[in-house]
């Protein structure tokens, strides 16, 4: 089997939300050891939306999980993150599935 997983995915985006309004989004999700344990969201535009959530949600290669964070605004965003390799794909974002990179920490003692 393989060595459970622990880092950080992340994706960020510029780009425009519409004519001339600038936007931001940002969603980094914190893995330890197979679970999603953490997670922020980050939306700056024409309008605004963060959170910032703690979770435990088991995640594997390939398959798609989902978690919520509850938003500074109220309410709670609902995302799904799946992971690929050293990529991670979105769901829930304001961009449309976005991917982003993983930086995994090297196991214990190797």
């Amino acid at each position: 089997a393989a060595p459970p997983k622990s880092g950080v995915c992340a994706f960020q985006e510029n780009g425009y939300d519409n004519q001339d309004t600038r936007s931001e989004e940002k969603l980094v999700v914190k893995i330890n050891e197979d679970r999603i344990v953490h997670a922020s969201y980050h939306y700056k535009g024409s309008y605004q939306l963060e959170g910032v959530g703690d979770m435990s949600v088991p995640i594997k290669d390939g398959k798609w999980v989902s978690f919520e964070i509850p938003m500074a605004s109220g309410g709670v965003g609902k995302y799904q993150v799946k992971l690929d390799g050293d990529m991670m794909l979105f769901k829930g974002t304001a961009n449309d599935r976005p991917h982003g990179q993983c930086r995994w920490e090297k196991p214990e003692g190797k």
